[in-house]
């Protein structure tokens, strides 16, 4: 059925058919380029950025909390307020980061877990807040600490001092009464004046001395509890502190009342009910409220609360990043996910075009082998016998076909040019064979009619030379 179409047809849908394979392979091709462009272009667009921003937030949280942590350990305001401008920069980036993630979000379990994520973030800021807030009350109640304790040791050693000058009075007094006696002993005065001028010297000003000695000593004391008060962290210890620090100055009403007793003039008893008065006012200064251990109580108080919201800072945000971890791993998962597809794609893209190719080669093979059958083995097969018939070699087997196609229509012509041929021959070897037998009998005739002739003439004439005839011997007598 093939041997009936034509060769340009034949031709045509070879080319066609490779054609349309070549297309077939074009648009696969091209199919699955924009498949894989597709999910390159989507890995690119989303899930490379998502999981890239979810990491820069995860580091502005790192970065905050490192930062606002930092500042919990710093003592002063300018370092405080460097702290918080990092803070506020890393806070910033965290608000860009987070406005770029949302834009990009487009998984519904995601989207959730990022709302979660500014949720737990809000909380972070406002214990770091916190935290700050209370670390400068600290801040701020220790100096005042401080600055009340200046205030309590100065006021201490004031009235130190004016103890020292009234027992230096005292001292003066004594060192009088003294000199008195001994200017009396070597004038001869009686024993008994001597007696009661040193007896008025041990009963009176050596008790009241030694009273205001002992009233330093408390003072001191007193300023040394102060002291360590305010270096105890440790908020169980305080009470005991606090109460060690009002035995030590109810110690002292013991010697005020004996200075008092023993005041010699008005002058004197004033004095002593003035610094008296000076003593406890100065107590206060440590035990009233707003004094230098409230001051202290209230900064281990906002210690404790900053310590606290640290604790908190600490929570928030450690589960703010295990939160942005957790949307960082889904973007690795949409992204590997991504990869796994566009390499499956690529690996199909591979196996459809080999199977093309494996198809066109198929068909170009068939296609040739068809060509070589039907046309260029038949083309051979003619041209061999028209050259042999050209040689003039017209044993050559020329066979007709039944193909209408052109190489049929050659063949059949090809049959009929050697079939006529073969009979031009035929009409030349019967026209040679006429030709020859009438040449033959030509001859005869003429050799019979010589004969005749000769027998004629006789011997009037002598035998004719040749070419005439085959001359004989004339005839003997």
């Amino acid at each position: 059925m093939i041997n009936d179409i034509p060769i340009s047809q034949k031709l045509l849908a070879g080319i066609l058919t490779l054609s349309a394979a070549g297309l077939i392979s074009g648009v696969v091709g091209a199919v699955m380029l924009t498949r894989i462009d597709a999910g390159v272009s989507q890995l690119a667009d989303y899930a490379g950025p998502m999981v890239e921003t979810t990491d820069d937030l995860i580091y502005s949280v790192a970065e905050a909390h490192k930062v606002a942590i930092e500042m919990l350990a710093d003592e002063e305001p300018e370092d405080i307020a460097r702290r918080q401008g990092e803070f506020d920069d890393a806070a910033g980036s965290f608000n860009a980061d987070y406005a770029t993630l949302d834009a990009l979000v487009e998984d519904a379990e995601i989207q959730s877990r990022l709302e979660r994520a500014a949720v737990t973030r809000q909380g972070f800021l406002t214990a770091v807040e916190e935290m700050i807030e209370s670390h400068q009350i600290e801040l701020a109640e220790e100096t005042e600490a401080r600055l009340l304790m200046d205030r309590f040791d100065a006021a201490g050693d004031e009235f130190s001092n004016r103890l020292e000058a009234f027992a230096q009075r005292n001292e003066t007094e004594m060192q009088t009464a003294e000199d008195e006696a001994d200017r009396l002993t070597a004038q001869g005065g009686s024993a008994r004046q001597i007696n009661d001028l040193l007896g008025l010297i041990f009963e009176e000003d050596y008790p009241t001395v030694e009273a205001s000695k002992n009233l330093q000593r408390i003072v001191e004391e007193l300023e040394a509890i102060a002291t360590r008060y305010l270096t105890i962290e440790a908020r169980d210890a305080l009470a005991t502190i606090r109460e060690e620090f009002a035995s030590v100055a109810a110690s002292g009403e013991a010697n005020f009342q004996i200075m008092q007793d023993l005041a010699e003039t008005e002058e004197d008893l004033a004095e002593v009910q003035a610094m008296r008065a000076m003593f406890y006012d100065w107590v206060a200064r440590a035990q009233q409220p707003e004094q230098v251990f409230d001051t202290h109580d209230d900064m281990l108080a906002a210690e404790l609360e900053a310590d606290i919201a640290a604790e908190r800072v600490d929570d928030m945000a450690d589960q703010l990043i295990a939160e942005l971890n957790v949307i960082a791993d889904r973007g690795d998962q949409i992204s590997q996910s991504m990869d796994d597809s566009a390499a499956a794609q690529v690996q199909t893209a591979l196996i459809a075009v080999i199977a093309l190719s494996v198809v066109i080669l198929a068909l170009a093979t068939g296609l040739f082998l068809v060509i070589r059958q039907t046309i260029a083995q038949p083309l051979s097969a003619m041209i061999n016998a028209m050259t042999a018939l050209a040689d003039g070699d017209l044993d050559v087997e020329v066979a007709r076909t039944d193909r209408a196609d052109e190489i049929g229509l050659l063949s059949n012509a090809l049959s009929i040019f050697h079939s006529n041929a073969l009979e031009k021959v035929k009409l030349e070897e019967r026209e040679a064979e006429v030709k020859a037998q009438a040449e033959a009998e030509r001859k005869a005739a003429l050799n019979a009619f010589v004969d005749e002739f000769d027998t004629a003439v006789g011997g009037v004439v002598p035998p004719c030379p040749p070419p005439l005839r085959v001359c004989r011997p004339p005839p003997t007598a």
